[in-house]
């Protein structure tokens, strides 16, 4: 992998993980419990860019904390048109609704499911993360 990514999102990734706990007031406990884990999703993206033969389950971590989040979002959506909000067909896709929830499932969800289990996502995720692309000199 190009060094230039890790160089271009590590401090980024970095100066956010570090800043949002600081910045941010939740008001429940549930909010903090996920800016910490955005925080330190951040953090295990960063070692992963930094060495990616080394810290090979860092990516899958990610991944699955995408997938899991994506479930989440289709369930809690499905939950409420059960009790009434609509499908979200006629509404933009900046509504948060069972539609949207849907198309980020499988469009995003699944592939890192697919990425998470066999490091595999067949996607064009898979020429980036390709072992022969990895190279610790760059």
């Amino acid at each position: 992998m190009n060094r230039w990514y890790f160089w271009v999102l590590a401090p980024v990734f970095l100066v956010t993980a570090i800043s949002l706990p600081l910045l941010a007031e939740p008001p429940s406990w549930l909010a903090k419990l996920v800016i910490y884990a955005f925080s330190g999703l951040l953090l295990v993206a960063t070692l992963g860019l930094a060495s990616p033969l080394r810290f090979h389950w860092a990516f899958r971590i990610v991944a699955a904390a995408i997938f899991l989040t994506y479930s989440a979002y289709a369930t809690f959506e499905f939950l409420a048109c059960l009790r009434g909000k609509s499908f979200g067909m006629a509404t933009p896709t900046s509504e948060s609704n069972l539609r949207n929830a849907l198309l980020g499932l499988f469009m995003f969800g699944i592939p890192s499911l697919f990425y998470s289990l066999k490091r595999r996502s067949k996607s064009t995720l898979d020429t980036l993360s390709e072992e022969e692309y990895f190279s610790e000199e760059d």
